[in-house]
């Protein structure tokens, strides 16, 4: 009513004088309301919310904080930064001061009964020297981060320090992401060489369609008799296991080999000893027995055929007087296969030894157009019975020659190490294909059409009785045949029988 008196006397100015009154009022009202829900939200947010001036005292604190800290609100506004912060919050906070840039921060807040608590700081300025700060518990997320990593740390400690070979794997292509130092060691590769790449790469795996058929299972696979193979080609057995996970977000797989190579070996060995000491106890008991009445026959033979004219029956009489002897020899080689052979053991050099078959061993080779080279290195004498050490090194040295080609090179040698003497035959054949080297040394096996079968057999038996083991390398290049001694000071033995 008085604006409309007034517009008859000052015309325009009063109009826009009643204009901004309005607007003004209109804009406070608006305020009023941001202001109302703005406090709204601060009272009822879940997070702490804390309001400072620039000098560190509280001016404004919300419920959440009062819960979260412990302290009644009128408490808090009388308390600073340093109540309840550590050196470290009070650097932020002069720093937030200088620079007026968003902080965000994780820290650690004491509440009112001294316990700690863990919180996410995120914290800018106001203004008017005013800076407001909103503090998330994260206390149960800490606890959870802590677990995880004592678990994860648990999980690289079992994984890096097992025994078995262990890798993780993705199921999409196959994948190396991580192995430990079994699987190292085992299949004799460098970290970097594996890492990124997979088994059927690296060759670990000689047959994709086994290796992605593991690789396709519903969940798990326990205990599955493969064969893998290391980087220099070394064949090994064992028991495979595979269980699928979750990796980092990537569906994975952790595979566990467990390396029965030596077992298997073992056990193989075992047997073949078990077969060798059969065949020995046979040979003790009949050797004998056959050789007597054999002696009457080739006696009788030689007398008739003395006084035989016929030269066709003397031919045959001949004959028959070279397959006894021949049969003589091969039980000879059977007797030699007797678990209770008397042996005489004395000090003596294998190069020594080697020197004296020199000679023989190299016409054997010349008249099969082969060649000889002697490879001996620094070793000391050790206890040794001569004459079974001289069938040994001809059965293996001729056994090298005959699976030669002509133009073949035959090399004998010896070296020491890990308190070993080891007597070395190289060959420079085509190597022996597998299923034929899990039967070498069983009695009467060959693959000469010719042969008895006793020659490696006999080799097996004097190195059981010398306590040494003979080891197997082959390939397409050739077969090394290995006799590992253990050294023992000849000068605490005089003698064993």
């Amino acid at each position: 009513m008085i604006a409309e008196d007034n517009v008859s006397l000052a015309g325009d100015y009063f109009d826009a004088y009643i204009r901004d009154i309005a607007e003004r009022k209109l804009t406070e009202e608006a305020l009023a309301e941001v202001q109302r829900k703005f406090r709204l939200y601060v009272d009822k947010s879940p997070d702490g919310i804390f309001v400072v001036n620039s000098k560190g005292k509280y001016v404004d604190v919300n419920p959440a904080a009062c819960s979260l800290i412990g302290y009644p609100r009128k408490d808090l506004l009388q308390m600073e930064i340093s109540d309840i912060g550590s050196e470290e919050n009070i650097k932020s906070f002069e720093t937030l001061k200088k620079t007026g840039e968003f902080i965000k921060k994780e820290t650690v807040l004491i509440r009112k009964d001294g316990t700690p608590i863990n919180v996410e700081i995120k914290a800018v300025s106001l203004g008017n020297g005013l800076y407001m700060a909103y503090v998330n518990d994260i206390t149960e997320r800490k606890s959870a981060e802590i677990k995880i990593r004592e678990s994860e740390r648990l999980f690289s400690k079992v994984f890096h320090s097992n025994p078995n070979a262990l890798a993780i794997i993705t199921l999409s292509d196959g994948t190396y992401i991580d192995v430990n130092e079994s699987f190292l060691r085992l299949h004799e590769y460098k970290r970097d060489e594996v890492i990124g790449r997979t088994s059927y790469e690296l060759k670990i795996w000689r047959s994709s369609q086994r290796r992605e058929q593991l690789l396709t299972v519903e969940e798990k696979v326990k205990n599955f008799e493969v064969d893998l193979y290391s980087k220099s080609g070394k064949k090994l057995t064992g028991l495979y296991s595979l269980e699928k996970i979750e990796w980092n977000g990537k569906e994975c797989a952790i595979a566990c080999f467990n390396d029965l190579t030596d077992k298997k070996k073992v056990e193989e060995e075992i047997a073949r000893l078990d077969r060798l000491n059969l065949i020995g106890e046979m040979s003790a008991s009949i050797g004998h027995e056959v050789r007597n009445p054999m002696t009457t026959v080739k006696g009788f033979l030689q007398l008739i055929g003395r006084e035989e004219t016929d030269n066709r029956k003397q031919q045959y009489y001949d004959l028959m007087i070279e397959e006894l002897d021949r049969a003589n020899a091969i039980i000879t080689e059977f007797l030699s296969l007797a678990k209770d052979k008397i042996v005489k053991m004395q000090s003596n050099s294998l190069n020594t030894l080697i020197d004296t078959l020199h000679p023989l061993l190299l016409s054997d080779a010349i008249k099969q157009d082969k060649m000889l080279t002697l490879s001996k290195g620094d070793i000391p004498n050790i206890l040794m019975d001569d004459k079974e050490m001289r069938q040994l090194i001809m059965n293996l040295a001729r056994n090298g020659l005959e699976s030669m080609s002509a133009g073949g090179t035959l090399t004998i040698g010896t070296y020491s190490a890990n308190n070993e003497v080891v007597l070395f035959v190289k060959d420079e054949g085509s190597g022996i294909r597998s299923e034929i080297l899990e039967k070498l040394g069983n009695p009467f096996f060959t693959t000469k059409d010719t042969g008895t079968g006793l020659g490696l057999a006999v080799s097996y038996s004097i190195a059981d009785r010398h306590n040494a083991t003979i080891d197997i390398q082959t390939g397409l290049t050739g077969t090394t045949f290995y006799v590992r001694f253990k050294f023992i000071n000849p000068n605490r033995v005089e003698q064993v029988c």
